[in-house]
């Protein structure tokens, strides 16, 4: 075997093991996550979702879980949900880039 063989062996078996784990992880913590990031969903006004905060505040360490590559908990979707109602923002995309645009301009 070739080095370069080697190392792609080593990379598949690597990326198996990976993908197995974020299959694990995310059954794990899936139904808690479905539960919560739900009842944030159904909250409309502001006051509502800051409340939610508010009360969670001390699971704002909680595990992680979700969808593609940003994992976050319920207590933090709850304040995404609020930051992008009080901005008036369409998507945590569009308010993370108008984020990210603010930060550069202040230190420019």
């Amino acid at each position: 075997m070739t080095l370069s063989e080697a190392r792609a062996a080593f990379g598949e078996e690597r990326r198996k093991k990976n993908n197995e784990y974020q299959r694990n992880h995310l059954k794990k913590y899936r139904e808690a996550w479905q539960r919560d990031k739900a009842e944030v969903d159904e909250l409309q006004e502001i006051e509502d979702i800051l409340r939610y905060v508010t009360r969670t505040c001390k699971g704002a360490n909680n595990q992680r879980s979700g969808l593609h590559a940003m994992k976050i908990n319920a207590h933090e979707h709850a304040i995404i949900q609020a930051a992008l109602k009080l901005e008036g923002a369409r998507s945590s995309r569009e308010l993370f880039v108008k984020i990210c645009n603010e930060v550069i301009k202040k230190n420019n």
